[in-house]
């Protein structure tokens, strides 16, 4: 113990050190727990592994240094002059433990990210006010791993509060010592100067940061040298420089390294003769619009879909459909979450979320609806959860929707109650929409339909009626005693099952030749089994694109199954399909046109399926076999044309958040 008697402020350096012990003990086991219990340090370079925990352990110091900047030097500065030891020395230790409590529940939070999503904290935690926290919290305690995260950081909290406030002292309030106020404040002065150096993580140029630690191309393997503050601080950036708020086109296109709008199109891939404006083909003058129906289902994970087999009944009616029309496993979702994955599929917009930002009453011409709206389509968005979420039912009608539906009404009208805090059951929802195509029918428009599915999503709760079938969970490495991961599979069952016989009613109808259909998954069922490993980056972001298309408007009968692909090709292919002469935005490609040779699929967490393997960051993955499910953990470098593909669909992303931006600035000026 340092003596008391020498200076009051060395009774609060011996408090740091205790402290920066702890915290730096918290944050390196989280680290080395998520390394070896979930990502698996076998899958990364004993080279990067040593850089990985090297500059993590930088980022750890930096943020402690940080802390006592803030909380010691800085505010000792002014207790050295008005000599108020004993007060500052009760308000520092009180403060110091609540930043350890709060540092715990980040780790523990961040653990629970990695093992849940298998990335560390992002955007989605914003979900647990703007999803609904009654639900978001109801899923959290219905997985028992979440429990055992949350008991173990309240032991954590209790252990290491307790021996932090044994290990140290606050200052005796009758100490008396001599010393003068200047010495005291340059005493203070030269500990802040010292910790200058480590608050900015080492003596280079620039100070470490997320632009400047880089050990590893993989993104997963690179994120783990943040602790979980800095993720948390680094996501909260990430959300306010993403809002309208914080961006104009002109930085855009500053950080693109390009001068022109013209230039950023160049780098995109597109020219004057190749735009990314472009229109369909005419079609005969006795064409009949059909209706298309376009269903965005929650947590609809290829994995599952390819596991489906006489004797493990997880796709439900769907399986026989899936058989019959085109089905497609090879797609990525184009984002990571549910509205993010709208907002990109209806908007071709990576910025997000557009219904709460600052342009939520602007109605933009990137919509993904107005070509429909243009040729004389009624559009309506119907939606399983409420349609307040997200302020949804104010943002989509200026977006080219007449309509927009959420539970309230489908249950209103069908006089049904869901004991599902996320929306609607699923045969409620297909129920209504089965309502609305027979209104269409007798109308004389067209009727375009988006419809958004939520049932597979945590907290599960099916209806009564509902008896799953007896699944086999060998074939996913889970043991059948695992009710968890049982009822996962029951509401993947669920709503594909309500999806089937949603599309065995349509195909015994009158609408059956009238109607186009398409089905998707918005994301993954994150969580379901580890997806970190570089041998599970197709199944860590596919999800399936079903279409069912009546003979006479089909032009997908010469397209293999396995053709790759993503979101941004759904509507692209619609536009061909059902829509004569109409220009629209296509930054995707239509499904009929891909060559199977180039032909790619991406999601903005850097990821790109191409027929041969998946590219991650800069490592290119193929296939482990000729099944094509998993990849081979072997890297390789990845091809030129690759590359191209890859580099240009980083400049369409950046294209499109200037064309979004400078058409917002031109509204609003």
């Amino acid at each position: 113990m340092i003596s008391y008697k020498n200076h009051p402020f060395l009774a609060m350096l011996q408090t740091s050190v205790v402290f920066s012990a702890v915290t730096l003990g918290i944050l390196t086991l989280t680290r080395i727990g998520v390394l070896f219990f979930i990502l698996g340090a076998e899958n990364i370079l004993s080279s990067e592994l040593t850089n990985l925990l090297i500059t993590g352990f930088r980022f750890d110091i930096k943020i402690i240094a940080t802390v006592l900047i803030l909380f010691l030097c800085l505010p000792a500065l002014v207790f050295s002059v008005c000599d108020r030891w004993y007060l500052f020395s009760c308000w520092y230790r009180i403060a110091l433990l609540f930043i350890i409590v709060s540092f715990l529940f980040l780790s523990a939070l961040n653990f629970g990210f990695y093992m849940y999503f298998g990335t560390p904290i992002d955007s989605l935690v914003f979900g647990v006010y703007e999803d609904g926290t009654l639900g978001v919290m109801s899923g959290v305690f219905s997985d028992w791993r979440l429990i055992q995260i949350i008991v173990l950081c309240i032991v954590s909290i209790v252990f290491f509060g307790y021996w932090f406030m044994k290990m140290t002292k606050k200052v005796d309030k009758e100490l008396d010592y001599s010393s003068s106020r200047i010495k005291d404040l340059t005493f203070v002065f030269i500990i802040a100067v010292l910790m200058i150096t480590p608050a900015r993580g080492g003596f280079d140029t620039f100070p470490l940061s997320r632009k400047t630690a880089v050990v590893s191309d993989d993104a997963i393997t690179n994120s783990l040298i943040f602790n979980a503050p800095y993720h948390l601080y680094y996501t909260i950036k990430d959300r306010q420089e993403g809002g309208f708020r914080e961006l104009s086109s002109q930085e855009l296109l500053a950080e693109s390294g390009l001068d022109s709008p013209e230039e950023l199109m160049a780098a995109a891939g597109f020219s004057q003769d190749t735009t990314y404006k472009k229109t369909t083909v005419s079609k005969p003058e006795d064409f009949q619009k059909p209706h298309v129906i376009v269903i965005l289902m929650e947590s609809w994970s290829t994995h599952l879909a390819i596991m489906d087999t006489e004797d493990n009944n997880v796709l439900g009616d769907f399986a026989e459909h899936a058989k019959e029309d085109y089905f497609y496993p090879y797609f990525f979702s184009n984002a990571y979450g549910t509205n993010p994955a709208i907002d990109s599929l209806l908007m071709n917009s990576p910025i997000t979320p557009l219904s709460q930002s600052t342009a939520a009453n602007h109605s933009f011409s990137m919509s993904n609806v107005l070509p429909f709206k243009s040729q004389g389509y009624d559009t309506l968005f119907l939606s399983g959860l409420s349609s307040a979420w997200r302020k949804h039912n104010n943002f989509w009608p200026r977006q080219g929707f007449d309509r927009y539906l959420g539970r309230a009404t489908i249950e209103s009208q069908l006089g049904v109650t869901s004991d599902n805090p996320r929306g609607v059951y699923e045969e409620y929802l297909f129920d209504y929409m089965k309502n609305i195509l027979e209104e269409a029918d007798q109308n004389s428009n067209p009727l375009f339909s988006f419809v958004l599915t939520t049932n597979n999503h945590p907290p599960i709760r099916l209806p009564e009626s509902y008896t799953p079938p007896e699944f086999d969970m060998a074939p996913f490495g889970l043991k059948n005693t695992d009710v968890a991961k049982r009822d996962i599979l029951s509401a993947f069952h669920y709503q594909s099952d309500a999806l089937g016989k949603f599309l065995t009613w349509l195909k015994a109808s009158p609408l059956k030749d009238k109607v186009i259909v398409v089905a998707m998954g918005d994301h993954i069922y994150k969580g379901f089994v580890n997806y970190t490993g570089p041998d599970m980056a197709y199944l860590r972001y596919s999800t399936p694109t079903y279409f069912y298309v009546p003979e006479k408007y089909d032009q997908l009968s010469g397209v293999s199954d396995n053709i790759s692909g993503s979101h941004e090709d759904v509507f692209p292919t619609l536009y061909e399909l059902s829509l004569s002469n109409s220009e629209y935005i296509g930054f995707g490609t239509p499904i009929m046109k891909k060559d199977a040779s180039q032909a790619y699929g991406w999601i903005n967490q850097g990821s790109y399926i191409f027929d041969d393997g998946v590219a991650v960051g800069k490592r290119f993955h193929p296939w482990k076999d000729d099944k094509k499910v998993l990849l081979s953990k072997q890297f390789m470098d990845i091809e030129s044309d690759k590359l191209k593909i890859i580099e240009e669909q980083k400049n369409q992303m950046q294209l499109k958040r200037y064309l979004i931006v400078k058409e917002f600035e031109e509204s609003v000026h």
